[in-house]
């Protein structure tokens, strides 16, 4: 499996898990269409039409806790010869899409208890720990500007322990001396 579909496989997940907690009415009671996207900020549009929530994944960094748990293969003169897999976090960015503010609310609501019901994502491989982080208003903000985007009310959370893995071993080129 290469590594784009791990990654889409796990944001593909959160898009099922979050479906299954939101609420199938508007505040009003009447029958809503909502889904869940996967689109950078400046990609929705915030019309009637479009009620939801949206999972963007704003960045990828290697995980701490398993950075050395698969050491790379050595040869017998004990050079790197293949390193087989990498360990990523995935951070995340959710946010409720919707006309009424208070409905968007309640979405946003509804996407935070299915994080904390669900602390541990089945995967193909490995689970995947979903933690909601606890982001500073100005980091927050931030983010918000590089989206370019105004801000909206949105929860930060971390997809934790993906371990990528090649099908065949990634073979690590070494300079001659």
């Amino acid at each position: 499996m290469t590594m784009t579909r791990d990654i889409a496989g796990i944001t593909a997940a959160l898009q099922r898990l979050l479906e299954g907690f939101l609420p199938k009415v508007d505040l009003a009671g009447t029958p809503a269409a909502i889904g869940v996207s996967a689109l950078p900020p400046d990609r929705i549009g915030l019309t009637p039409e479009h009620n939801g929530l949206n999972l963007y994944l704003y960045r990828i960094t290697t995980s701490s806790a398993q950075r050395n748990a698969a050491p790379p293969r050595r040869n017998r003169d004990m050079d790197v010869t293949a390193i087989d897999a990498l360990s990523v976090d995935l951070h995340y960015m959710l946010t409720a899409y919707c006309v009424n503010d208070l409905y968007g609310q309640t979405l946003l609501g509804a996407g935070a208890m299915a994080l904390h019901q669900t602390p541990v994502l089945a995967s193909q491989g490995d689970p995947v720990r979903l933690t909601i982080q606890m982001m500073p208003t100005e980091e927050m903000s931030l983010l918000w500007q590089m989206f370019g985007e105004k801000y909206r009310p949105s929860i930060p959370f971390t997809a934790t322990g993906l371990v990528l893995r090649a099908a065949d071993a990634v073979p690590v080129v070494t300079p001659s001396p």
